[in-house]
């Protein structure tokens, strides 16, 4: 083979690796894009909920976002019981999970309608 066919060979195989790249660039930022969709509310922002339903979204992010399986008294302990006071709500600690809707505070509720468009 000679020198300058080598060199356009090389010149195509680096076009089709910087290809490659740009096509899992846009590979990458579309999923991405999926995965910040698929954490939007599902609600429209002009649902109009009223304040026990945001504290039921408030409640649920709370408790889901526990890394732990006892944020509150009511949920479910490793072994299938109730934390009841083992919970992380009974108890003190770094975590302060919501539970119920006198723990959500209007205060809450109006951080929650702002973060989310409601």
């Amino acid at each position: 083979m000679s020198q300058q066919a080598s060199s356009e060979k090389h010149i195509v195989e680096r076009g089709l690796h910087a290809e490659r790249g740009r096509h899992r660039a846009v590979q990458r930022a579309f999923f991405l894009f999926l995965s910040l969709l698929v954490q939007l509310p599902a609600v429209p922002a002009d649902a109009g909920l009223s304040d026990s339903q945001i504290s039921q979204m408030v409640i649920k992010d709370s408790v889901s976002s526990f890394p732990g399986s006892c944020a509150c008294p009511y949920t479910k302990a490793a072994n299938g019981g109730e934390c009841g006071k083992a919970s992380a709500w009974n108890t003190a600690g770094e975590y302060a999970p919501l539970c119920y809707p006198a723990d959500v505070d209007k205060d809450a509720l109006k951080a929650y309608r702002l973060q989310h468009g409601l």
